[in-house]
């Protein structure tokens, strides 16, 4: 029957979704470390020129060297296996194990997976290095296999993922808000913390870091990844209760992400010299490379989109929702291969997915793809922790640590700075506009607590380019921030919204913030609800509704 079929695939959906990932993972692992390994065991070259007194005639076969190939690649992929994939995977599973542990016990239920993890992962830190100091892993290679791992395997996913868990009804009628505090917040943020920095470099906090460290170190640590708070937002049923604090903190870290990224491309530049950019040319870099990815992902998704019209039946719902899944991976490669920022494109490309590719599939098949996704998002996110916790090996300077102290307090002043201004500006829009839901003062200090840091902040701190001297300092204080920020703030997240009654009993919730509009894309009756609405009506026609006979 057509319900023991659905439970069939949505039984195998994990399945599938655990093993995809297993062989992504394995696949590039297996690509860096087999260049680690070759290096270690090379191949002595054959001289296949003899001389003038070699017995042996120029006529004669040459030496048969398959056996000693077949010898080399074995050895190789028990090198692979030894030192890269037991350990990450064996330690993988521990972390999985603990956490579960940790959650379902109540003295400990307040500790996020997030934090058990990257503690848990320091076991594996301890074996990179010993592969370091053994030199049998070198640490441009550890970078690359951590770079290769987020771009190309992990952030694909999480960001589509992001963007397609979005509800549109909450994320539209507050988008003026979110893109406030997702890019002025993002540069105000960006530049408190670069000025602290600087200030703390010339006091000797942090010695011989230049302006353009500081600015880079700025920009990659405002990148803001709450995942144990919302974690903790899910399980307190926050998007019920407070619907305007959960979509804010939830829209703002999906774009923030992407913001960030751009900028730190910009400052990171190998070209970039003061002397040859104006500042208003690096924003004018940013701000073209955003708008440029936003309507580049949305174009390929709408492209992608109208395809699905010719294979929507009913009964393929595994190869719908696998069509969707490569579409994630393929929007971010196709982005990043045309010189825009996969980040930003895949994240409106799953906008547009969920806007006007979910309502062509089955309530069922809608519902299998959202399991599928956020299972693979989750598994995602939890290696992007062990990668984190990994990094743990790199920390090795006492002066990393005394700046590692004041860093995280840099983070929070430059946060409730960004909070505090956006949530003026957003609130006389919302006066002005007629619009009651307003940010209180409550809902402004559970943003700035949730202002946690993640692993994109560690890995975009591992791809700091050649003109950085003090890139190991960065990347220590980096992974300093994230483990004070996951402890400190994501083991608080519940004890804060119980204290600040944001978290009520009742059913009713609190009342302080108003319930959100009930309809896509419905706003107040002005030129950009009109425009908006004609567009979707247009779009949803066009990719939604069956098309007209003719």
């Amino acid at each position: 029957s057509s319900a023991q079929s659905w439970e069939h695939i949505h039984a195998l959906t994990p399945i599938t979704s655990s093993m995809l990932t297993c062989l992504n993972y394995l696949f590039l692992v297996c690509l860096f470390a087999a260049c680690d390994a070759q290096s270690l065991r090379p191949l002595q070259p054959q001289n296949i020129t003899p001389s003038v007194d070699d017995p042996v005639s120029f006529a004669d076969p040459p030496a048969d060297t398959s056996d000693s190939t077949q010898s080399e690649k074995s050895e190789t992929v028990h090198v692979i296996g030894v030192h890269y994939i037991t350990p990450a995977w064996g330690v993988f599973g521990l972390c999985i194990l603990i956490g579960n542990i940790v959650t379902s016990c109540g003295c400990s239920r307040a500790i996020p997976e997030s934090a058990t993890t990257v503690f848990v992962a320091i076991v594996l830190g301890f074996v990179v290095k010993a592969l370091l100091a053994t030199g049998s892993l070198s640490f441009d290679n550890f970078s690359i296999i951590n770079a290769s791992l987020l771009n190309f395997v992990l952030l694909p996913v999480i960001i589509f993922t992001g963007g397609w868990s979005l509800h549109s009804t909450e994320f539209f009628s507050q988008i003026e808000h979110i893109i406030n505090f997702a890019v002025f917040g993002t540069f105000i943020s960006t530049a408190i913390i670069g000025a602290l920095t600087w200030v703390a470099a010339q006091a000797s906090f942090a010695p011989d870091l230049t302006l353009r460290e500081c600015l880079v170190f700025a920009a990659l640590i405002s990148a803001v990844d709450p995942v144990a708070t919302l974690s903790t937002f899910g399980k307190l049923e926050m998007p019920r209760r407070q619907p305007l604090l959960n979509t804010l903190v939830l829209g703002e870290s999906v774009i923030n992400d992407a913001v960030v990224i751009v900028i730190w491309n910009v400052i990171n530049l190998d070209t970039l010299s003061y002397t040859e950019r104006h500042w208003m040319l690096c924003l004018t870099d940013v701000v073209l490379e955003l708008s440029c990815s936003v309507f580049f992902g949305i174009g390929v998704a709408l492209v992608l989109v109208f395809l699905m019209r010719f294979a929507r039946e009913q009964s393929n719902t595994r190869g719908i929702v696998m069509y969707i899944f490569v579409c994630a991976f393929f929007t971010y490669s196709l982005a990043e291969t045309v010189g825009l920022s996969g980040i930003v494109a895949n994240l409106f490309a799953g906008i547009i997915f969920r806007l006007y590719g979910a309502p062509q599939l089955t309530p069922e098949c809608q519902h299998s793809c959202t399991e599928f996704l956020e299972l693979f998002a989750n598994f995602a996110d939890s290696f992007v922790f062990l990668l984190c916790g990994a990094s743990a090996a790199l920390i090795n300077s006492w002066r990393a640590v005394l700046f590692g102290l004041v860093a995280p307090v840099f983070c929070l002043v430059a946060r409730a700075a960004s909070v505090i201004t956006c949530s003026a500006v957003s609130n006389s829009v919302k006066l002005a506009a007629g619009d009651d839901s307003i940010i209180t003062w409550k809902h402004q200090l559970c943003m700035t607590h949730s202002g946690l840091r993640g692993g994109i902040a560690l890995v975009l701190a591992l791809q700091l380019g050649d003109w950085c001297t003090n890139r190991s300092l960065i990347i220590d204080v980096t992974f300093i921030v994230i483990s004070t920020f996951l402890v400190v703030c994501g083991c608080t997240t519940d004890l804060l919204l119980r204290r600040l009654h944001l978290v009520a009993d009742d059913e009713d919730g609190d009342s302080e913030c108003a319930p959100l509009v009930s309809n896509t894309l419905v706003r107040k009756d002005d030129f950009i609800a009109r425009t908006g609405n004609y567009f979707h009506d247009q779009l949803s026609f066009f990719l939604v509704d069956p098309p007209r006979k003719v």
